[in-house]
């Protein structure tokens, strides 16, 4: 994301924050039931000073 950083991350992280993404499909479509849309969750990590830092979750619909 260019030119963002968030007050909360260290003042030596680069300027431009680089985002990671591990996504897991917990439901798959209509596996819970009929029209259900299934379920992704996704796990979101930033470096920082060379380790990859938790940074937030979020769960979406099946895209």
């Amino acid at each position: 994301m260019p030119g963002f950083h968030p007050g909360y991350l260290p003042d030596n992280n680069e300027k431009d924050l680089v985002v990671f993404e591990a996504r897991v499909m917990t439901y798959g479509l209509n596996e819970l039931g009929d029209g259900h849309d299934g379920l992704n969750y996704c796990f979101y990590f930033v470096k920082i000073n060379n380790e990859f830092k938790f940074f937030l979750y979020n769960c979406i619909p099946k895209q």
